[in-house]
C-alpha cells in the first residue's frame, strides 16, 4: 500500500511566485532550479553547464531535434548530458539519475525540472503553498521554495542587455603599421575586449611588426636551404596524356616509320642534356580536370576563345640551314 503524501498545512499566506529550489546536480550545488510542472524535458541552460568541470563537458552528447519554448519558439538544445539529482537533505535525500537538454537562452534559473524529474521522485508540488514534498525511505520529505529567488524574481531590475558587434572588429595595434591589423572576435564583451586592448598596449613590444625587430633568432632557423647540390643536373619528369608517345620514347613500341624515328630522336636528344628524364603517361582517369577546363574554356565568350596559333610550315625534325653572318675585319 502507497503512503499517502500530506502537504504541511499553510500558515494563511499563499504564494503567486514560481517555486525555485536548490539541489545537487552531479557534484555541483545548483541553486534557481525551477519546477516546471507543465514541461515535459529537464534542462540544464547553458551558463550553468559552461561553469562545470572540462571533463563533465565532455559527457554531453549530441541531439538532433528541437524543443518549444515558453513563448512558443523553437530551440535547438546543444545537445544533452546524463547527470544525477540528489534532493533532500540527511536521511531524507532522493538520487534519480536525469537526462538533461542544455538549452542556450536568457533566463535567471540554472535548471528547469520538468514532468520526467517530479515524476521519477513521485513528487507533489503546491504553487500556492510554495513547496514540494515527496517520499524518501526515512520519510516524507518537505522543500520549501527559496525566498531570495522569489525576491530577486520579483525585485531585481531589469539590465539593459549588453551591446554586441555583429562583425569582427579590425583594430590596429602599432600606429606605425597601420596595414597590420588585430581581429578582435564579435563575441567579445566590451569589458573583455578593453581589457584585451590595454594587455595589448602595455605588451607592444614583444611584437615583431618588421624584420629587423626580430632580433636574437640565428639565421639558421629563420633562413631556409633548399637542399641541392650545385653541380648537379635537374632531374626532370615529363607527363604526356599518349599512350603510344610514352611507349614509343621509353623503348616499349618498335618505331617503324621513318618520320616517327626522327621526332623520337629530337626527344631523346633534348632529354640527354639532363641527368635524369622520365616521360610518364597520364591515364584519362586522372586526367577529367584538365579536360573539365578545356572544355569548359572552350564554353567563354570572345576575346577569350580566340586563341594565337602558331602555323609551322617546315618539320621541326628538320634542320634549317641559316646564313652566318661574320663581322669584316
Amino acid at each position: 500500500m502507497c503512503t499517502p503524501l500530506l502537504m504541511p498545512a499553510s500558515d494563511g499566506c499563499y504564494s503567486t511566485s514560481s517555486l525555485n529550489i536548490t539541489a545537487m546536480v552531479g557534484k555541483y550545488k545548483m541553486h534557481r532550479i525551477f519546477i516546471d510542472t507543465g514541461s515535459s524535458s529537464d534542462i540544464l541552460y547553458e551558463h550553468a553547464f559552461r561553469k562545470m568541470s572540462w571533463e563533465d563537458q565532455q559527457l554531453m552528447e549530441w541531439v538532433d531535434y528541437p524543443v518549444m519554448g515558453f513563448s512558443g519558439e523553437m530551440n535547438k538544445p546543444m545537445g544533452k548530458i546524463n547527470l544525477p539529482l540528489i534532493i533532500g537533505e540527511g536521511k531524507k535525500q532522493r538520487k534519480v539519475n536525469l537526462t538533461f537538454l542544455i538549452i542556450k537562452a536568457e533566463t535567471k534559473h540554472n535548471v528547469i525540472l520538468g514532468r520526467v524529474a517530479l515524476g521519477l521522485l513521485a513528487a507533489w508540488v503546491s504553487t500556492a503553498q510554495g513547496m514540494m514534498v515527496f517520499p524518501t525511505l526515512g520519510g516524507q520529505m518537505c522543500i520549501k521554495a527559496e525566498e531570495q529567488c522569489a525576491i530577486a524574481e520579483k525585485w531585481a531590475p531589469t539590465m539593459p542587455k549588453e551591446v554586441r558587434l555583429m562583425a569582427d572588429e579590425k583594430w590596429v595595434l602599432n600606429p606605425n603599421h597601420p596595414e597590420q591589423m588585430i581581429t578582435l572576435g564579435k563575441e567579445l564583451s566590451e569589458n573583455v575586449r578593453n581589457h584585451l586592448k590595454n594587455l595589448l598596449r602595455e605588451y607592444a613590444d614583444v611584437f615583431a611588426f618588421q624584420h629587423s625587430d626580430m632580433t636574437g633568432i640565428p639565421r639558421k632557423i629563420i633562413e631556409h636551404q633548399l637542399k641541392i647540390h650545385p653541380n648537379k643536373k635537374p632531374i626532370v619528369v615529363a607527363h604526356v596524356d599518349s599512350l603510344l608517345v610514352s611507349n614509343q620514347i621509353n623503348g616499349v613500341y618498335e618505331i617503324k616509320e621513318e618520320r616517327m624515328k626522327q621526332y623520337v630522336q629530337v626527344v631523346e636528344g633534348l632529354m640527354a642534356k639532363f641527368e635524369s628524364c622520365v616521360v610518364i603517361h597520364v591515364p584519362r582517369s586522372q586526367n577529367k580536370k584538365a579536360d573539365a577546363l578545356s572544355k569548359l574554356a572552350s564554353s567563354f565568350a570572345d576575346p577569350v576563345k580566340e586563341i594565337s596559333v602558331e602555323e609551322v610550315l617546315v618539320p621541326t625534325t628538320e634542320v634549317k640551314m641559316i646564313n652566318v653572318i661574320q663581322e669584316d675585319r
